[in-house]
């Protein structure tokens, strides 16, 4: 190992073949861009993922409570659930993980015997479905009233103007709408709008002042909803507070989401009230977020291709102009084993260097777009206007090593040719 590690020193300090020095930047280089590639679609998906996922929970929770007869194009029904089965929900924790073994009865070892729990908080919403009226213009919306459970501090991340502020007093009744509809419909701040609803039959309209002007970027939400204040809706339908058209829930973590669904779903909820996850209401967002997945693992395959290819030429390079070398380091007793271990480390060099390279890059590049912002979406495609950069440095230490591990690894093979070489051919070998 250290006569290796020697001789790999020496050849690296004292290369003078322009040909070799040159094959050697251009390895250099391409471990470089490939790294650099990988590190920044990583924080592209991530940011992707993880910021639109934000989106859909912070409107809709993650899990939704409603009657099994819930049509939200029909005239709502009441949906009440005691104080007590509301506490046993916000109690939940230590729900055990589904699993095909429990299903058939199949009692689980000690290490498989995973759990997950934590509800962060339910609310109660009612939905009911109005006409917007104004310069003799009409917008279908579905306005969404929210209690005082409600957490609105979010919408801070996505009001584009007015303070947001939701009332149902003998003042006003405020709402909030999207950009999408103020934009159609030619509304500010401040102005008066009236909503038409069908109630038994009959249409009611109620009148509202804009508190603000939201945008999230996700299509299915901005053309439809808008928000006020429970009240006002539990009024126009004579419920009692305490009666809503479903509940929304938001738990700890979201790895937990399938198996406390399943939980509530089996173990807690009446039969008259059905859960479902946020996945289920929207798949199409998170078939697209898987989507971007497979995309990121071809990416990042393709790239280790790429090092790999080049690599294993490099290292053919190197074996081929140090012929006479290995003839007489064979002669004078050395192992192939050892041998191989020269070039290993050549190679490694190589490798190390590519590897520092890409992070300087990878991660400058991912900076520079995290604090300006530089590259810009086409909002309605891709559901945010900014190319969202999420660093996570333990993802991107396990592509350094994983990346490390694997061309090394692979680079066994090709510096097995060593042991096929005649010393006597080599040391004529001119």
């Amino acid at each position: 190992m250290n006569l290796s590690l020697f001789i790999a020193d020496r050849i690296n300090r004292h290369e003078n073949s322009a040909f070799a020095s040159f094959i050697i930047k251009l390895a250099i280089i391409s471990v470089t861009l490939s790294v650099s590639v990988m590190i920044i679609t990583t924080c592209l998906v991530m940011g992707f993922k993880n910021q639109i996922k934000s989106k859909v929970f912070d409107f809709w929770g993650h899990i939704h409570l409603n009657s099994p007869e819930y049509n939200q194009a029909l005239e709502p029904r009441p949906l009440q659930l005691s104080e007590g089965l509301l506490d046993s929900i916000r109690h939940i924790k230590n729900v055990p993980y589904t699993d095909e073994r429990n299903l058939l009865g199949i009692p689980l070892p000690p290490k498989d015997r995973h759990t997950a729990g934590g509800i962060e908080h339910i609310q109660g919403i009612v939905q009911v479905p109005g006409i917007l009226t104004i310069h003799n213009q009409i917008e279908g919306l579905v306005l969404k009233g929210v209690g005082l459970a409600f957490d609105t501090t979010f919408l801070n991340k996505y009001l584009i103007s007015g303070t947001g502020l939701l009332k149902n007093d003998s003042t006003q009744r405020t709402i909030i709408i999207s950009q999408t509809t103020a934009s159609r419909l030619k509304l500010k701040v401040g102005e008066d709008i009236v909503v038409y609803f069908v109630v038994g039959g009959k249409q009611i309209g109620r009148k509202f002042k804009i508190s603000g002007i939201y945008n999230t970027g996700l299509e299915e939400y901005d053309q439809k909803f808008a928000l006020c204040a429970a009240s006002v809706l539990q009024q126009l339908l004579n419920w009692r507070s305490d009666e809503f058209t479903g509940y929304e829930i938001f738990v700890n973590n979201l790895d937990d989401l399938e198996p406390i669904n399943d939980y509530l779903y089996a173990e807690v909820l009446p039969t008259n009230v059905f859960s479902s996850t946020i996945r289920n209401k929207l798949p199409g967002i998170f078939e697209w977020l898987q989507l971007q997945d497979y995309n990121e693992v071809v990416i990042l395959g393709l790239m280790i291709i790429v090092c790999l290819i080049n690599m294993v030429t490099v290292l053919i390079i190197f074996i081929l102009n140090r012929l006479k070398m290995i003839g007489i380091l064979k002669t004078l007793g050395m192992k192939n084993r050892s041998m191989q271990l020269i070039f290993l480390l050549q190679a490694s060099r190589i490798i190390i260097f590519g590897l520092i390279g890409g992070n300087l890059i990878g991660l400058g590049l991912a900076w520079i777009q995290y604090h300006y912002k530089i590259i810009r979406l086409n909002e309605a495609d891709y559901y945010l206007s900014i190319a969202p950069i999420e660093f996570s440095f333990s993802t991107i230490l396990l592509i350094n090593v994983f990346t490390l591990i694997a061309i090394m690894t692979f680079l066994i093979i090709p510096s097995t040719i060593i042991s096929r070489i005649s010393p006597v051919k080599t040391i004529e070998y001119n």
